[in-house]
């Protein structure tokens, strides 16, 4: 079964969220670098992304996290990793 990093664990924080080594939540905000490692891990995407499709047509594609609210998503700093 996959594991959905924006999915709280237990103790309500994102343990599956990728983070940086000070613990803060790492987001690509950029299209050239989404999957580009930070830390040794692979940052979320996030935000509006065009791809084209052919023939001129281009599909937007809103990689915005959001919850069952329908607020943006940005989980919170955890302690730095001791």
């Amino acid at each position: 079964m996959a594991i959905d990093a924006l999915d709280p664990g237990e103790d309500g924080t994102y343990p599956h969220f990728p983070r940086d080594k000070d613990g803060r939540p790492l987001w690509s905000d950029h299209q050239m670098t989404d999957g580009q490692p930070v830390d040794g891990q692979a940052p979320m995407p996030r935000g509006i992304r065009r791809k084209p499709v052919g023939r001129g047509n281009v599909v937007t594609i809103d990689v915005t996290p959001t919850g069952p609210n329908g607020q943006p998503i940005n989980p919170p700093d955890l302690p730095p990793a001791a």
